[in-house]
């Protein structure tokens, strides 16, 4: 299992009581873009969104529907399925440290970590941008290494990165200026036409092909100033450029981390990042953002949560996140660490094959069953997790969400009186396709339903064949993970919802589409938050939980998350410790 949930602020656990620096913990809003404190030549939006300007130290930002427990490219994919992440999560770690800047508090000292071992339970790189698969592991590698012209910032915002400010001349054009004296760590200063290349010249690549861009053109208009075009309006153009990276147009290099701008480099070639079982990034000081007080990050890849914290047992790595539950990373946190729980963007669910001939999930009273059936505390339970209930597709800090939408009680007799209204007295059979890690999942969700008179008969898929099964019609019901990592609910609609194998639907392709091109931000809130509701009304999926993460650290580090764990957006070049 992979990511995490929470609304609350990350929560400490320390072996040995001993005061801790104050880490600033921001509130996540649906707000998209940061209020600006200067602009460069930006005018005020059609839709009323005021473009930001670069914040005193600029950070940076991943994946969308993903096989449970696996790394996947559906994790990445609802960016659109990304982002996700942008931002989320991770793996997905997701944190940024913040300068508090209180006066009336003394100065804290930030001293310098020469290396940050890190474990990852995801596996390792499919490929190095603009390659990869956008897995975990990759959104992760291509972090540190790279950016975007915005990145997510305080929770849910879009800050300036690589371009300082934005406005638009109309609704389909977007005019960005751009950061001055930005490196590559090929040593090249940044130019309007790298960014051009790079928008332009990648298309064919995972990450741009999932983003959900629709750009017609790029012009560059003078050194500090490029204009993009896009098919009509584009209320979320910004969130999937998060994860559209800027590349030295003029480097010989192919895939390799040294075309980027970002606050990592390495001092070689990354061969087949598929077989590596570690791997060392390097501070590149002359990072536009400031010197990184991590001077060196390893990698260390594993497959599993158990495998990962086994080498933090043995003392191989000095920071580790898992979704395994607090009670059990209590039995083995080493004297001096501490444990960090945070909120995550997935939602696990079970979702339906609407084009399945004469199955019983077309009718909505058996929808209803299965869902007042089951029991999102003892399902996290049986995986030995953290989480809490969800009750709708995506989480709380998404823009979309929707706080009328409540999930009921576990009702037992009323779902088996649904099947009976349904025509199915004596109860139903469904198979329910999954992917083979989530097997406990698959085994308790089984035993709840039994319960009711829904009888499941498990239909495990591999890695050959769960993507075309599950999201390619093939499978009745199935048990999978999605995540608006790019801070977008219609990322998620369009994924899941939107003339899918799965599924389709006149009204919902309609609103879809309108939440697509609508710019005036209020308004495409309600609509978004409409279709989220029309979906649970008709019972078109049935929502599980959302799993929390767990980050285990030494107490004298400061590490604030700045976006939910997504695998987008983690950035460790602030991280520093204290005395």
């Amino acid at each position: 299992m992979d990511q995490s949930d929470s609304e609350t602020n990350p929560t400490v656990v320390m072996p040995n009581s001993q005061p801790e620096p104050e880490q600033t913990i921001q509130t996540l809003e649906p707000t998209p873009v940061l209020k600006p404190q200067s602009l460069v030549d930006a005018a005020t939006p059609p839709n009323g969104q005021i473009p930001p300007t670069p914040p005193d130290e600029p950070q940076t930002p991943q994946p969308t529907p993903e096989k449970p427990n696996k790394k996947s490219k559906k994790l990445w994919v609802i960016l659109v399925a990304i982002l996700a992440v942008l931002l989320a999560g991770a793996s997905a770690y997701w944190f940024l440290v913040r300068d508090g800047k209180n006066p009336s508090k003394t100065a804290i000292v930030k001293k310098e970590i020469p290396l940050l071992r890190i474990a990852n339970s995801q596996g390792t790189p499919s490929g190095v941008y603009p390659s990869g698969d956008g897995y975990i592991p990759d959104i992760e590698l291509a972090e540190q290494t790279f950016e975007g012209l915005v990145h997510f910032q305080e929770g849910s915002k879009i800050a300036p990165l690589l371009a300082t400010s934005w406005s638009n001349p109309d609704e389909s054009t977007w005019v960005f200026t751009l950061k001055t004296g930005v490196k590559f760590h090929t040593g090249r200063t940044m130019s309007a036409e790298d960014v051009k290349h790079s928008l332009e010249n990648f298309k064919d690549n995972f990450w741009y092909a999932t983003s959900g861009l629709a750009i017609t053109s790029v012009k560059v208009i003078d050194d500090n100033h490029i204009e993009i075009k896009t098919d009509g309006p584009d209320p979320s153009l910004l969130n999937k450029l998060v994860v559209i990276n800027i590349m030295d147009s003029k480097s010989e290099l192919k895939s390799d981390v040294r075309n980027g701008t970002g606050p990592y480099t390495s001092e070689e070639e990354i061969k087949d990042p598929q077989t590596l079982k570690e791997l060392k990034l390097v501070a590149f000081d002359d990072y536009h953002g400031g010197k990184p007080t991590v001077r060196a990050i390893n990698f260390k890849y594993f497959t599993t949560n158990e495998e990962a914290l086994d080498a933090y047992k043995k003392g191989e790595v000095d920071m580790v996140e898992t979704d395994t539950s607090k009670e059990e990373l209590n039995a083995v946190l080493r004297s001096g660490d501490k444990i960090i729980e945070f909120s995550n963007l997935v939602v696990y669910y079970l979702g339906f094959n609407f084009n399945s001939d004469e199955s019983p999930i077309l009718n909505q009273k058996v929808r209803e069953a299965i869902y007042l059936a089951t029991d999102p505390a003892a399902l996290i339970a049986a995986r030995k997790a953290s989480g809490i209930p969800a009750g709708q597709i995506t989480t709380v800090e998404v823009p979309g969400y929707n706080p009328d939408i409540t999930r009921p009680e576990r009702d037992v007799a009323k779902a088996k009186a649904l099947l009976k209204e349904a025509g199915y007295p004596d109860g139903v059979t469904i198979k329910l396709s999954y992917y083979p890690t989530s097997e406990d999942a698959a085994n308790e969700i089984a035993r709840q339903l039994k319960e009711a008179g829904i009888t499941l008969t498990l239909d495990p898929q591999g890695d050959e064949t769960y993507d075309d099964v599950v999201y390619g019609g093939g499978a009745e019901m199935f048990f999978a993970g999605s995540s608006a990592s790019n801070l977008d609910a219609n990322a998620v609609f369009t994924s899941e919802f939107r003339d899918t194998p799965n599924f389709s639907d006149k009204d919902i392709n309609a609103a879809i589409d309108d939440a697509a091109k609508t710019l005036d931000q209020e308004k495409r809130l309600a609509i978004l938050q409409k279709i989220s509701k029309d979906l649970m009304d008709q019972q078109r999926w049935v929502p599980l939980y959302t799993p929390t993460s767990s980050l285990i650290v030494k107490n004298t580090y400061v590490i604030n998350r700045d976006v939910n764990g997504t695998g987008l957006g983690v950035y460790f070049w602030k991280v520093y410790e204290t005395e």
